[in-house]
């Protein structure tokens, strides 16, 4: 992706979202990282956060139901 505007001038920040299908992906861990390249201000920064994909919940009857 490229920003060529700041789409947040309150914060002076670009938004952006990305949309992952996580059905690709096994259960996990892992360490997403977004490349952040400024060539205006020559700078440039890799914020990473973890992403943790866990295994679909069994559905369990609610017996206070019955």
């Amino acid at each position: 992706m490229v920003a060529n505007e700041v789409t947040a001038p309150d914060r002076k920040a670009v938004i952006f979202q990305i949309d992952l299908p996580l059905h690709a992906l096994k259960p996990g861990l892992y360490l997403c990282q977004v490349n952040v390249i400024d060539d205006v201000a020559g700078s440039f920064s890799f914020p990473r956060f973890p992403l943790l994909i866990r295994e679909t919940a069994l559905s369990v009857p609610n017996k206070a139901a019955d």
